[in-house]
């Protein structure tokens, strides 16, 4: 009989030491880091970030969603729509985007789905539509990737020099978890 495991979710504490290793010491390469993980453990990951960015965003208050005060040095902070927003039109038109245009796939832009721009702060409902999009994108981006990918394949990209699949895989991953702890800051 074949023996299956179970995808891993890579947890936050193990997504930020990766990003540091990568880009903090530079010891590695997102490409090293993303080698013990599967497709799937990818898929599994990211949607387990979405679901808990979900779950943030309906425990969220309402000032989580209205604009935000600069920071005392006079940072931009993003409400909560403005952060789910950003997080959709990265994952479609930027990391998804460069996967689908190397595997001849359809790539729509996160304009082209109906995400908002996140000019302005969103109602929680609209920032929950976004991640709606954005979650139907992602299922649909995994169900279309050939099963078999090679996770070491380099993926042409306008955003990054020269990253393989899996590599840009690590860094959707970092994404999901660092805006899910933006919106945390929010509580």
């Amino acid at each position: 009989m074949l023996e299956t495991t179970s995808p891993t979710v890579i947890a936050g504490a193990e997504l930020r030491a990766i990003r540091q290793r990568a880009f903090g010491t530079r010891e590695t390469t997102l490409d090293d880091e993303a080698i013990p993980y599967t497709l799937a453990d990818w898929q599994a990951t990211c949607a387990s970030f979405r679901r808990m960015t979900r779950a943030t965003l309906l425990d969220l208050s309402e000032r989580a969603f209205e604009a935000q005060p600069a920071t005392a040095t006079g940072d931009e902070v993003w409400s909560a729509g403005q952060i789910v927003c950003h997080m959709a039109q990265t994952q479609i038109d930027i990391f998804f985007g460069a996967m689908r245009k190397a595997h001849a796939l359809p790539a729509p832009s996160a304009a082209e789905l109906g995400v908002p721009d996140g000019a302005g702060p969103l109602t929680r409902a609209a920032a929950l539509a976004a991640l709606d999009i954005a979650d139907s994108d992602l299922e649909r981006f995994f169900a279309d990737l050939p099963p078999d990918l090679d996770l070491r394949a380099r993926v042409p990209s306008a955003h990054f020099e020269s990253i393989g699949a899996g590599g840009l895989l690590t860094i959707v991953g970092i994404h999901e978890e660092d805006h899910w702890g933006q919106l945390n800051e929010l509580r």
